[in-house]
């Protein structure tokens, strides 16, 4: 149903042997007269094409047992066919199951570049029979502006729970909560009509939505909603996961991906790929762990051991996470460079102490007040430490800093410069400190009894888009 004529033409013989025609009658066809394809020659228009795909889907539903599943592959890059062929198996009957989404070989500029594009890829619709048969409902009027209210609901939970810019291939993998949350409300035609999904982002765009070039639709207001952690960060955290538990091929790792990322959800391979290329190198067809990265893992409980003496000699109090005071530094408990037992900060309600910063890997304080927050980070899922720090509050006039290894400094500087996070990166005036100038600093100093603020903020940087380092020699480790 992707254009292929040899698809329809096989689509034809098997509709005629639904049929129950004969031998003679099933080999005679007319080929040329029977082909569902849009075709201005043939004088065949979309409603043509559309009133086949019908009662194609129609026969095929009739012969189906009920309970039992029909899964329809579609590849047409054109958005109208594609809820065509989503509208013509919904009113034979069938009730949409799930979307199973297969990009393409190679990334297409198109899909990022254009607002309303293509729904580039392959589609896997599954649809199911319901047990229990009811009369198709003919298609009608209804009340159109509440239909949208609902899809604009639907696309705004796409996007929340996405966390990150989408273009509209992503949001088209959503099309299974859309219809849904249509069909709740009696509207499941409508979401099914050619370009209602894209009519919506259209009526909404620069009011609820703004397009991104290179990056996809997103909200102009993200502060009106609480985000889920973007998904490029969910999928990184699952490859790391995948790659700690065994040696894997591409393969193995996307199944991971694909099994807990589905629908609206699921990530491209090339996304995947970059991850994997990130942390891991491929040996005999096989990615494994760069030896560096458990080398960054262990170091960082020596980071937030390092800060905090660091802080003890500038004559701050200590405050080490919660997760972070179990792990070991020098032998001893982190917990054991903590100065309070309860912590209790000006300005701050205990539910923001407690839900937030409680968890942040160092505090630097001073009278109440948080002068410095650090993130230590191996990785680059660093989008909940920035919720976290923004939890301080302004008159602490904190200095927020993320401490990262050098080699994730060309990613840790995309992401920096993201849609998502550029602008407050800007506002709360985050750095960075990477592993081994703050082991230097240390070192270097290590003998010194007091320590000044700014010496630490000498040692901060910017990160760039080269980066410093090509690739961390293990001759540092």
């Amino acid at each position: 149903m992707g254009g292929d004529i040899q698809y329809f033409e096989l689509s034809t013989l098997w509709l005629s042997w639904l049929r129950g025609e004969s031998e003679d009658e099933r080999f005679n066809l007319n080929w040329w007269e029977d082909e569902v394809t849009i075709n201005p020659q043939q004088k065949k228009d979309f409603d043509y094409y559309h009133n086949r795909l019908y009662v194609a889907f129609r026969e095929i539903y009739r012969v189906l047992k009920p309970g039992r599943y029909l899964t329809v592959t579609f590849h047409n890059t054109d958005v109208k066919v594609y809820n065509s062929i989503l509208r013509a198996v919904i009113f034979a009957g069938f009730e949409l199951e799930k979307i199973i989404y297969q990009p393409p070989a190679r990334a297409s500029a198109k899909a990022h570049l254009q607002p309303y594009g293509s729904a580039v890829g392959d589609y896997y619709i599954r649809f199911r029979k319901p047990e229990i048969s009811t009369e198709v409902t003919e298609e009608k009027e209804i009340d159109e502006n509440r239909a949208k209210k609902i899809i604009l609901e639907s696309i705004i939970r796409i996007l929340i729970e996405r966390g990150e810019p989408t273009t509209l291939t992503d949001i088209l993998k959503g099309h299974t909560l859309i219809y849904n949350n249509l069909q709740r409300y009696g509207y499941r035609f409508f979401g099914l009509n050619p370009n209602s999904i894209k009519q919506v982002l259209k009526e909404n765009k620069n009011k609820e939505f703004v397009f991104i070039k290179g990056e996809g639709w997103w909200f102009k207001d993200p502060s009106k909603y609480y985000l889920h952690t973007p998904l490029n960060e969910r999928v990184e955290a699952v490859v790391l996961d995948t790659l700690y538990r065994k040696v894997a091929t591409f393969d193995d790792i996307l199944q991971e991906i694909y099994l807990k990322f589905t629908n609206a959800q699921t990530p491209s391979p090339i996304s995947v790929r970059t991850i994997i290329e990130e942390y891991a190198e491929k040996k005999d067809g096989k990615w494994s762990l760069k030896p560096q990265v458990k080398v960054r893992e262990r170091e960082h409980n020596e980071m937030i051991g390092i800060l905090a003496e660091i802080g003890k000699k500038m004559g701050y109090k200590i405050w080490v996470g919660d997760i972070e005071q179990t792990k070991m530094y020098l032998g001893r408990p982190l917990s054991s460079l903590c100065d309070f037992d309860v912590l209790v900060l000006d300005d701050v309600s205990s539910d923001d102490i407690n839900s937030y910063l409680r968890r942040i890997d160092l505090l630097w304080i001073k009278d109440g007040k948080i002068e410095f927050a650090f993130e230590v980070e191996f990785t680059t899922t660093i989008t909940e430490a920035f919720v976290r720090c923004s939890m301080i509050p302004q008159n602490h006039n904190s200095n927020k800093i993320i401490v990262i290894p050098e080699e994730r400094e060309r990613t840790l500087y995309r992401k920096l410069n993201s849609e998502l996070l550029r602008e407050k990166v800007k506002k709360e005036g985050w750095k960075v400190i990477f592993f081994n100038d703050l082991k230097r600093f240390y070192n270097e100093n290590k003998r010194r009894r007091k320590l000044s603020p700014k010496e630490i903020l000498n040692i901060a940087t910017i990160p760039t888009e080269e980066g410093r380092t090509k690739q961390t020699s293990l001759d540092l480790f």
